[in-house]
């Protein structure tokens, strides 16, 4: 049995456990998201049947807890089916906790998928200036180069991506994906081409009849930016 699929599973006898301890919810849609992310089994319709019960039950809590609020509100969006609430979740987060470097880091990730700039990177430096040793600052990395990208600023955007690529595992095809368009920015081809011949290996059914990139992403500009970078990369037919 997978590791995610056994901690979920603890997670939930937390919540059954103790139908109020939030943490347990956040502990739940973490390991969705990271199920989604990876492309590993899963039912996809359930998860999200799961991650909107979780939700909904945070909300009629009233929770303050910001790691719950901040990742169950990120999910919401990435998972598509809720921006506005999971935009709504985020900020809760932030004023619960302002000290909770994660959910600046999340609301800097909806702010760059949504074609933002310097917001979103003031959102990631902060987030970063608070946890500098957070393993997760990946993503923070990854967003000021995708905020960069969004501002032209494409050799500042490739320098990003690759501290990026130092730091987070091989087996993010979400962050490699973003990867490719910085470096297509970029004009970097011989990187571009090299993730995405990983990203092949890792996820053979990749082609361009199949490929949805980056569908929670709302600015319809940076989602052909994402699909024309895919294929200049060589994504196979």
């Amino acid at each position: 049995m997978h590791t995610a699929v056994l901690v979920l599973r603890d997670f939930k006898h937390a919540i059954a456990l103790d139908p109020n301890f939030a943490p347990a919810y956040g502990g739940v849609a973490s390991c969705l998201g990271w199920r989604r992310a990876n492309k590993w089994p899963g039912d996809i319709a359930e998860d999200n049947i799961e991650l909107l019960r979780v939700a909904t039950r945070l909300k009629a809590m009233g929770a303050d807890d910001a790691q719950a609020l901040s990742v169950v509100g990120f999910n919401l969006f990435w998972f598509q089916l809720d921006y506005n609430g999971g935009a709504e979740l985020i900020e809760r987060a932030v004023r619960a906790n302002p000290n909770y470097a994660r959910a600046y880091n999340f609301r800097g990730l909806l702010c760059a998928w949504n074609g933002g700039s310097d917001e979103a990177i003031a959102d990631f430096e902060l987030a970063m200036m608070m946890s500098p040793r957070d393993p997760f600052n990946y993503n923070a990395l990854l967003g000021i180069a995708l905020a960069h990208h969004n501002a032209g600023r494409h050799t500042d955007a490739a320098v990003w991506t690759d501290r990026a690529l130092r730091a987070f595992p091989p087996f993010f095809l979400v962050g490699m994906g973003q990867a490719i368009l910085c470096y297509v920015g970029a004009d970097r081809m011989d990187d571009a081409r090299r993730l995405m011949t990983e990203c092949v290996r890792q996820a053979p059914g990749w082609r361009r009849s199949t490929v949805v990139p980056t569908p929670w992403v709302r600015s319809p500009q940076l989602r052909t930016e994402f699909m024309e970078a895919f294929i200049k990369a060589g994504l196979p037919d």
